[in-house]
């Protein structure tokens, strides 16, 4: 992944590439690995963790989050688009690297999900190209926030309901 986030970087040099680490021995090593790929050490830009709240609140002040492969984002991806952060991401074949992709397609945000490296790359490539288009995405996932089926608890809760007393009834003894 860091090879696919390089050559994005290496294709479009007014972009920067944050991540969250405030371990120094990371960020030395990232910046060295950065450096071996032709990326300037400065444009990795390190963000140590912070109480949710406050990540929440700097998500809203990224472009793009580039999800990682094949242990795809979980938690982290659905914090991103709850902040109106668009999210692009390359699915697999495994669970762990098709999360992010249920919770994208739960957002109506079907065409972030890349089925190849190539694909990825060329995603990303597009929306940093397209600023207005970026911040458009963040205007929908934020009018989204609480009626798609990802942030949508009062739906769930019903369907997970329903889906409890279908579960009940089959298996109760007067239907035996």
């Amino acid at each position: 992944m860091f090879d696919l986030w390089c050559h994005i970087l290496r294709r479009r040099s007014h972009s920067v590439l944050w991540l969250m680490s405030s371990h120094p021995s990371v960020i030395r090593n990232l910046r060295f690995e950065a450096s071996a790929r032709g990326i300037h050490p400065d444009r990795l830009i390190f963000s140590p963790k912070m109480p949710t709240d406050h990540h929440l609140s700097r998500l809203t002040c990224a472009d793009l989050a580039l999800d990682t492969h094949p242990y795809g984002g979980h938690t982290g991806t659905s914090d991103a688009l709850w902040s109106g952060l668009p999210v692009l991401t390359l699915v697999g074949d495994t669970f762990a690297s098709r999360v992010a992709a249920s919770l994208l397609k739960a957002t109506g945000m079907d065409d972030l999900i890349a089925r190849s490296e190539r694909e990825y790359i060329d995603i990303a490539l597009r929306m940093i190209d397209n600023p207005k288009a970026t911040v458009d995405r963040h205007f929908q996932l934020e009018a989204r926030r609480h009626h798609a089926p990802l942030f949508d608890i009062k739906a769930y809760t019903k369907a997970f309901e329903e889906m409890l007393l279908t579960l009940t009834c089959k298996n109760s003894p007067e239907t035996i």
